[in-house]
């Protein structure tokens, strides 16, 4: 069974042209609110950020292969009743970044399959791109535009759910606190438009992240964000849904291609819609490979 689920995932790789039209179990929203989640904790993590940092200029390439196993309490997002699950969420990623001059230019590219080892009605799969402008090179404030695209499919992309296009402007901040810390603050503004109407929203965002370095291959990474959701399309056009997740993780570099972290976090959903009101929790071990070129 996981033998013909890793071809899936491998043939989907290659097949980012276009998903298929089928039909669809999962509902489109726990999708898109379960892979936002999922990329969210993802990039938080930032496995291999600070060693990565000085070989960007002359290796502008970059691939990473993770592979994550963790206990969800609650993969369904259901507001009631919910039963918890260990799933292994392999993923890989391709970025390449460009300077252009007192800006950055950078795309990234990647798929995962979430598989759990019980309940597989909540297995997801996703495909997606991100292509990102950053401004104010060189100083601690740069603002941002971003266009994201992700194809999310049930199982091991088995049958296509939703489409999300998702446009974000905003505003990012590094900043030095004490010796080894580093604050992160992050203020967006985003439009999605979907292939299913009710997943249609306007979001606001706002993050923080502090990191701290014990060494240079061991740090602290705690993170929170809240978001400010107004969905605008079809049935859902009177929802609102306000959602916060906390996080904490410690990463230590293994090599200078490989790292491994153990984190947690805590995502809490509270909608003015029926069923939408949802509590959540996570924690695990990851392992990432990490090549630049």
């Amino acid at each position: 069974m996981f033998a013909s689920k890793a071809v899936r995932f491998a043939l989907a790789l290659g097949l980012f042209s276009g998903p298929t039209t089928a039909f669809s179990q999962t509902d489109p929203d726990d999708a898109a609110n379960r892979v936002e989640a999922r990329l969210d904790r993802r990039h938080e993590r930032d496995p291999g950020d600070f060693r990565m940092l000085e070989t960007a200029a002359e290796k502008p390439w970059s691939l990473s292969i993770g592979s994550p196993f963790r206990y969800a309490s609650n993969p369904a997002n259901a507001e009631t009743g919910s039963t918890g699950a260990a799933y292994f969420d392999p993923s890989i990623t391709l970025g390449r970044s460009w300077d252009l001059g007192g800006a950055k230019l950078s795309f990234e590219t990647g798929a995962d399959a979430q598989t759990f080892t019980s309940h597989s009605e909540n297995d997801l799969s996703t495909l997606y791109s991100n292509l990102r402008v950053t401004f104010g090179a060189g100083s601690a404030i740069k603002p941002y535009i971003d266009y994201t695209v992700l194809a999310l499919y049930d199982g091991q992309f088995e049958s296509h759910a939703v489409t999300l296009h998702q446009f974000t402007a905003g505003a990012k901040a590094q900043l030095p606190v004490g010796k080894a810390d580093t604050l992160v603050v992050d203020a967006s503004v985003m439009r999605r438009e979907a292939s299913v109407a009710t997943v249609e929203q306007v979001r606001l965002g706002l993050a923080f992240k502090v990191k701290h370095v014990f060494d240079p291959a061991s740090r602290l990474v705690v993170s929170a964000r809240g978001r400010y959701a107004d969905y605008t399309g079809g049935s859902a056009s009177t929802r609102t849904d306000k959602n916060l997740l906390l996080g904490a993780v410690i990463e230590h570099d293994l090599s200078d291609k490989a790292s491994i972290d153990f984190g947690t976090t805590f995502e809490r959903n509270w909608s003015n819609r029926t069923g939408k009101s949802y509590s959540a929790w996570e924690i695990g071990p990851s392992v990432t490979f990490t090549a630049s070129f």
